[in-house]
C-alpha cells in the first residue's frame, strides 16, 4: 500500500520499513503512522489528549467553582481572553514574538 502521509526526511530504508510494518499490521501506511504517532504523543504527554478533548468541560467546571455562570457575559469574556493567551503562548513556543 502506498502512503499519502506527508512525512519528510524519511530515508529509503525508513519508507521500506514503514511499508513493511504497515502491511504486517494490516493497515495503510497512513493509519500505521498515525497510530504510532498518537501512541508516542500519549506516552510523551500522559493525560494531555483527554484534557484537550474535554477542555471545555474542565473550563466550565472551574468557572462554576469560582462562582461564574457559564452563560454569563463574564464567562464569555474570560473564555475569549484565555484563548488569546493560549494563542500567544503557542506563538512564543514557535519562536515568534508576542
Amino acid at each position: 500500500m502506498t502512503s499519502n502521509f506527508p512525512l519528510r526526511g524519511l530515508s529509503e530504508t525508513d519508507r521500506y520499513l514503514l511499508q513493511r510494518a504497515a502491511a504486517q499490521a494490516g493497515m495503510s501506511q497512513n493509519q500505521y503512522a498515525l497510530t504510532r504517532l498518537r501512541a508516542a504523543l500519549d506516552a510523551d504527554l500522559p493525560g494531555a489528549r483527554h484534557a484537550y478533548e474535554h477542555r471545555d468541560e474542565f473550563a466550565e467546571r472551574a468557572m462554576r467553582r469560582l462562582g461564574i455562570d457559564p452563560e454569563s457575559p463574564e464567562f464569555a469574556k474570560n473564555q475569549v481572553e484565555a484563548r488569546a493567551v493560549l494563542a500567544r503562548a503557542d506563538q512564543l513556543r514557535r519562536g515568534n514574538t508576542a
